[in-house]
């Protein structure tokens, strides 16, 4: 069968086609939804204009068809193949895509919300416009020119972004999951509230980047560069930072707890409300820093600088200081409580100003609890032996 009427009646009759070859077919303008489609071959068909909302494909070949402007709002691909395919301005909402190849798509954002991509290699992809709560699954968007856009409640994961132009763009509430942005063009770009999990940013240059109230949660990024960045209220949890560079940068209210900042340079980074709890900063230079209000508690501090640093109300409590540099700051109502301080530097540092030591709280900590008391066996158990009369 190869009458396009016969296709059409059949269409309307069955609501869907399988194994049929339809290639070369002029179907432009037809309403097509609510069909399912399994092992068609539209190779060259003109689909220019059709509806296909809410249709089914499944290992469907569109080889040099012409798909410009179709409607696959709700659609469902499923190896699809579109090789030599113009596939141009289609209306991909509420879309999902599996396992397949385009190249040289044009899409309009507006048009690829909540869109799913499913193991998608693109090549020469280009979108226009805002992006909204696109979805993709271990897709290929290497080399992809995405500079200046505004990319919102995205989420991306294990993901290849290699080379890809993000600079200028916006990143607004966007989530990246171990995805590889390998010599990805950073320059300029905004990000806010995004969440980077498990991502590789080790070496790059950021300085002067914007990200407010990002989290930054397993991420690598050692050797980075965050020199007059502002990081306001962002969260750096588990964060390999050793040698990063936050020199004159805007962090206040971040998270650093149990991130290895060892051997960083923070000199004059404003730092006020964050928070280090169990964090590694050993050799870290901190000289000239405002970290009023913050917490160091179970921190390890060995060898660090905090010279001409204002330590207004930090918690220092359980910390180790050891060998730690701690001249001409300002230690008012800091809590020393439990410290470790072998070899450790005052100089022109007025430990008067501290707050009392809290021995309550320090007895208490010396209680035994169930983690650190005694170990007390149960009593065994009475067996009682039945015999027989």
């Amino acid at each position: 069968m190869n009458n396009r009427q016969e296709i059409l009646g059949d269409l309307g009759l069955t609501m869907g086609l399988m194994s049929k070859d339809i290639s070369g077919m002029d179907f432009s303008g037809e309403d097509l939804s609510n069909c399912a489609f399994v092992d068609v071959n539209f190779s060259n068909c003109n689909l220019i204009g059709v509806d296909f909302t809410s249709c089914q494909f499944a290992n469907c070949d569109f080889t040099g068809a012409d798909m410009t402007g179709v409607k696959a709002v709700s659609t469902q691909w499923y190896k699809p193949i579109f090789d030599h395919v113009k596939f141009i301005d289609l209306d991909l909402r509420a879309a999902q895509l599996s396992n397949t190849k385009i190249v040289g798509a044009v899409l309009d954002g507006e048009k690829t919300s909540t869109v799913i991509f499913n193991e998608i290699i693109f090549e020469n992809l280009k979108i226009e416009g805002k992006i909204e709560r696109l979805i993709a699954n271990d897709c290929t968007f290497d080399g992809m020119n995405a500079a200046g856009l505004f990319w919102e409640r995205c989420i991306f994961t294990k993901c290849s972004m290699k080379g890809m132009d993000l600079g200028q763009g916006t990143l607004k509430e966007v989530t990246l999951v171990s995805t590889d942005l390998t010599s990805s063009n950073l320059d300029g770009v905004v990000i806010n509230k995004a969440l980077l999990q498990e991502i590789d940013l080790s070496k790059r240059d950021l300085s002067g980047i914007r990200i407010f109230g990002g989290q930054m949660i397993g991420c690598k990024l050692s050797e980075i560069n965050f020199s007059d960045a502002v990081l306001e209220k962002c969260s750096f949890i588990k964060a390999d930072l050793k040698r990063a560079n936050f020199e004159r940068a805007i962090a206040s209210q971040a998270n650093f707890v149990e991130a290895d900042v060892s051997e960083a340079k923070l000199v004059k980074a404003d730092l006020r409300q964050t928070v280090w709890n169990d964090a590694t900063a050993i050799e870290s230079n901190f000289e000239g820093c405002n970290l009023e209000s913050s917490s160091f508690e179970n921190a390890k501090l060995n060898n660090v600088n905090f010279n001409n640093t204002n330590l207004v109300f930090v918690d220092f409590s359980s910390a180790d200081l050891s060998g730690a540099q701690i001249t001409n700051s300002d230690l008012y109502m800091s809590n020393l409580d439990n410290i470790k301080e072998e070899e450790t530097d005052w100089t022109n540092s007025d430990r008067r100003r501290a707050r009392p030591t809290d021995k309550p709280k320090l007895d208490a900590l010396q209680w035994p609890t169930s983690l650190s008391g005694p170990v007390i066996e149960p009593k065994p158990k009475r067996q009682i032996i039945l015999k027989e009369v």
